[in-house]
């Protein structure tokens, strides 16, 4: 009598699945930036970028500027007027702020 055929083993279940995800890139964490609290008081938009404002109120010193697209504040560099907002930026971070927001808004 021949020897009884043992049946073929299933394949595993690591062997069905798909292929690993290749590694995602690194993420580099770093410490959170400080930034001057500014509160945008108004703005004035316009088509043309060298024709829009803001005015702006440094909290530390209760000052207010009118300021303009590429104009540095308080170390923050002025990115950008909306109509509703301004964008700042600061060691790489940009930061929106809305009219009538400040940092302690958030």
């Amino acid at each position: 009598m021949p020897a009884s055929a043992t049946a073929p083993e299933p394949p595993s279940a690591a062997s069905a699945s798909t292929p690993p995800a290749p590694p995602s890139p690194d993420v580099q964490r770093v410490a959170p930036v400080r930034l001057p609290d500014v509160t945008v008081l108004r703005t004035a938009w316009h088509p043309k970028a060298e024709r829009r404002s803001a005015k702006v109120r440094l909290t530390a010193t209760d000052e207010t500027l009118t300021v303009h697209e590429g104009d540095s504040v308080a170390g923050l560099v002025l990115q950008e007027i909306t109509p509703s907002s301004v964008v700042f930026s600061a060691n790489g971070v940009e930061v929106r702020r809305r009219v009538g927001e400040s940092a302690g808004a958030r």
